[in-house]
Parts: structure tokens; sequence; C-alpha cells
């Protein structure tokens, strides 16, 4: 099934996303008391943290005709989409 209509709509703003959702992890109960391990020759970080955002959707065999699944994926950095 073809949609010659379809669009994709952007909204450039951040989205307002609901954090109490979320469940808190502890990972320590699983991974232990580690660390990231840095290498010595790492150069001293310089500038503003980066920031990615991920937000990912599927639809399994949401096609009526065809019984095809159905993802997206948008990834932004520092607010902008990248992909």
């Amino acid at each position: 099934m073809m949609h010659d209509e379809s669009a994709l709509a952007f909204d450039a703003t951040k989205p307002d996303i609901d954090e109490s959702a979320f469940q808190e992890v502890d990972w320590k109960d699983f991974y232990g008391e580690v660390e990231e391990e840095l290498s010595p020759k790492m150069p001293e970080p310089l500038g503003r943290p980066v920031a990615i955002l991920c937000f990912v959707d599927a639809n399994h065999a949401g096609n009526v005709v065809t019984r095809r699944s159905h993802s997206g994926v948008l990834i932004f950095l520092m607010n902008a989409p990248i992909i």
C-alpha cells in the first residue's frame, strides 16, 4: 500500500518527556563497583558535554495488506536531528 500524500512533520523544539514514567535502576547490583577505564593518552576534554537523545518506535505487522512491520529511529545530537 503506497501513500503518496504522506509527509513527516518535524517540530524543532525539544520534546517534553515525563521522567516519572521511567523506573530508576541501580546497575551496581549487576556490575558491582566498576569504573570506566580511561586511556592515559586521552587528551583533556574541551568544551561542553555532548547530549544525545534517541527515540525508537516499532509497529509489528502493522501493514494490513502485507503484514510487514514498520520501525523508525530519530537521533538528536545537541537537539539537532542527525538520523
